[in-house]
């Protein structure tokens, strides 16, 4: 005889069965005190999480005076992330090789909550010295603040007449909050990684199993060694 399956859904079968309906609202309860401790969880990462990027707020300006010596150094992170180094097109990366600087300005109580600062060198492109687009984020929302780019005249990498042209700096008109999310979170605590072409563990572990792989073609050439009589 074979066992039945489960329903696809259990609330039919639920609603047709009193005593289920009873089982159900004290999971209904156990539910809302997970959900009510995991808010609670959230809301106290967030502030530690906050506290820890204040501690960290001198290292990055040490950092920052490392990286204004290296050329075009803020330009190949961005390059070298899989996500944000494919949305750039050629004349992008004219742009971004005038990128000196790029901050993350969290608020204190909030990691979450961001200002994003790209600053860019004299270029033949805007006349902003700063490119800023700020987050707002809560539980429920994200809301994003732009400023708008100075283009000059016949540089706009984004509009071309009435016509929308494809570039990273559309973003800047955009309410998305993604890619911001993936500069704070990701490219600028891991610069220097991505800078190098990526994470530089995965690259160790890479050349570590590299290594191992030569180790075994090297042991399988060596001929088998013969017995010797006893």
């Amino acid at each position: 005889m074979s066992t039945p399956l489960p329903v696809k859904n259990g609330l039919e079968a639920i609603e047709n069965d009193p005593k289920l309906k009873e089982a159900w609202s004290k999971v209904l309860e156990v539910e809302q005190q997970l959900e009510s401790i995991e808010e609670q969880m959230l809301e106290e990462s967030a502030k530690l999480a906050a506290k820890y990027e204040k501690i960290k707020a001198p290292v990055y300006e040490k950092r920052k005076e490392v990286i204004t010596s290296i050329p075009k150094f803020w330009a190949t992170a961005l390059s070298n992330h899989p996500i944000l180094g494919s949305l750039l097109e050629e004349d992008d990366l004219e742009v971004l090789n005038h990128l000196v600087d790029i901050t993350i300005e969290r608020e204190e109580e909030s990691a979450n909550s961001h200002k994003l600062i790209m600053t860019f060198s004299e270029n033949p492109f805007f006349t902003n010295t700063q490119l800023i687009k700020e987050f707002t984020v809560d539980k429920d929302s994200a809301q994003v603040k732009n400023h708008p780019i100075e283009w000059k005249e016949g540089k706009n990498l984004t509009h071309n007449g009435d016509s929308e042209l494809d570039s990273f700096f559309n973003w800047f008109n955009e309410e998305g909050a993604e890619l911001g999310e993936l500069i704070a979170n990701e490219l600028y605590p891991n610069a220097f990684s991505y800078y190098q072409g990526g994470d530089s563990d995965e690259e160790d572990m890479g050349e570590m199993e590299s290594e191992d792989d030569e180790d075994d073609e090297q042991n399988d050439e060596k001929p088998p060694q013969k017995k010797q009589k006893v």
